[in-house]
């Protein structure tokens, strides 16, 4: 799913984009279509300390233990030592 915020550039863009989008094989949905997936019915409610992405807060609602992100700068540079 992609939600786009439109602005001037992304308005001048926005034909290219779909057509490029088409051509890739993706498909367009309305959003309440959208909002009927799976993947929606989570509790918008759940909390995530210092917000989070929509997998952690699924994740977080199903009780499933994600590794600690909230450094990633640590781990990146001790990844590239």
């Amino acid at each position: 799913m992609l939600l786009l915020h439109v602005g001037a550039f992304d308005a001048k863009m926005l034909p290219q984009l779909i057509a490029l989008f088409r051509e890739r094989g993706f498909r367009f949905v309305t959003l309440p279509q959208a909002e009927a997936d799976p993947a929606y019915s989570v509790d918008p409610k759940v909390g995530y300390p210092g917000g989070g992405l929509m997998m952690e807060l699924v994740a977080a609602q199903r009780k499933v233990d994600t590794p600690d992100a909230s450094e990633p700068e640590k781990q990146l540079d001790a990844m590239c030592r």
